[in-house]
């Protein structure tokens, strides 16, 4: 009992030094240069922006992105944390009218990207990252079509860097609905760019873990929770 409070402490202190140290070295050009390895630079499969409807929910009322101005979207300040991780997850994507102006769509991309290129522990959260990802790659309609090659090089860009940043944190995670989601996202990247080596592969891995952790020995789900269905 006399040394469960210094342990305690020390516990802490401990912890405390090794988020510190992993918060500089996740914003260090070090870190930035690893996960800016880029595999593949053209986009090669374009999928159905309904192929993970089982992970999205969508919404039946649609609107143009012309009612939006893209130069003053990310310079919003006086947002709460629910409407910042809507808006920097693009979710918001599957709600637009497919008739939505290209260009604007890919202005306010462009515009995020510009803002948002290396990592920062908001706009980068592993749940954001892993529906943004999502969002950019099956609304490739709005998102990329027609688009000029500096666009498209920093979409290609942007969309495996936050892969591999995903890749560099999902099994440090404990959240099966964030791993599951990490998972689609990083083997979507995988089958656009047809790098199965470095994404699609990774991934298996990870999804017989959470396979085996949330499932009984006749694959029947041990949790009864929505999310995780």
């Amino acid at each position: 009992m006399i040394f469960k409070s210094p342990l305690k402490y020390l516990n802490q202190f401990y912890n405390n030094f090794l988020n510190q140290f992993r918060s500089i070295y996740l914003n260090s050009n070090i870190y930035d240069r690893k996960i800016s390895k880029i595999h593949n630079d053209k986009l090669e499969y374009k999928p159905s922006p309904y192929l993970l409807s089982s992970l999205i929910k969508y919404q039946a009322k649609k609107f143009k992105v012309d009612d939006l101005s893209p130069e003053t979207l990310w310079s919003q300040k006086n947002i709460n944390e629910k409407e910042f991780r809507k808006l920097n997850n693009f979710f918001w994507f599957f709600s637009l009218d497919l008739k939505s102006s290209k260009n604007t769509t890919q202005t306010i991309v462009h515009n995020w990207i510009k803002n948002n290129y290396k990592y920062n522990s908001k706009s980068w959260e592993f749940d954001i990252t892993a529906k943004r990802i999502i969002a950019l790659l099956s609304n490739y309609h709005l998102t990329y079509e027609n688009s000029d090659k500096t666009y498209q090089d920093d979409i290609n860009g942007i969309i495996q860097k936050q892969a591999n940043h995903l890749i560099q944190e999902i099994n440090k995670l404990k959240s099966i609905e964030d791993k599951i989601i990490g998972c689609a996202s990083i083997i979507l990247v995988g089958l656009c760019y047809q790098d199965e080596k470095n994404y699609l592969s990774y991934c298996l891995d990870t999804v017989k873990e959470v396979a085996n952790t949330s499932s009984d020995n006749h694959g029947f789900a041990k949790s009864r929770m929505f999310k995780q269905l």
